[in-house]
């Protein structure tokens, strides 16, 4: 539907129509951390479900990320990535898109990512019975996780990155 939307502003105001929202209802900075946090989603929902422990770390990602804002910037971030969390299929490639644009020269943003994919991915096992059983809990990364942080890290262009490869080798 939207696959063709390379810009971020143009993707705001797709989403703000969609959603028959005002710039005054979703300001443009918090649609940014938004975007940001898209990939985060992605391994969140690995098993096409998002358990408690990964929406408490998503949580936790967003309050850091938002750590000078305001709770109502805050709790406004928190419930649309709830939402986009209902809506991925729909935003991948739009979200996807606009982001590897975003991080294309910033390395900074992309060393954030990688390090925030690599926290989801170890909040949760994605199965109830390794959280439970792993001795490794820390450290512990389920092996579709893995797949979905190579295939973001690709479709984002990143993954041929140094510092993305050295991180890498700790994980896989």
């Amino acid at each position: 539907m939207y696959s063709s939307i390379n810009d971020i502003k143009e993707l705001y105001y797709r989403y703000l129509a969609f959603h028959n929202l005002t710039e005054e209802k979703l300001p443009f900075k918090i649609f940014r951390y938004l975007v940001y946090v898209f990939p985060l989603l992605l391994v969140a929902n690995a098993d096409e479900y998002i358990d408690t422990t990964e929406q408490m770390c998503l949580d936790y990602l967003i309050e850091n990320f938002l750590k000078d804002s305001d709770t109502k910037e805050i709790d406004l971030l928190k419930n649309r990535v709830r939402i986009l969390a209902l809506e991925i299929d729909l935003w991948k490639e739009p979200f996807m898109n606009v982001l590897k644009k975003e991080i294309q020269n910033n390395n900074k943003i992309a060393e954030i990512l990688l390090d925030n994919l690599i926290k989801i991915a170890k909040s949760s096992s994605n199965d109830v019975i390794l959280n439970i059983i792993s001795e490794d809990k820390e450290n512990f990364i389920s092996k579709v996780e893995k797949e979905v942080i190579l295939e973001i890290l690709s479709e984002l262009g990143i993954i041929d990155k140094d510092f993305v490869k050295n991180k890498l080798k700790e994980i896989l």
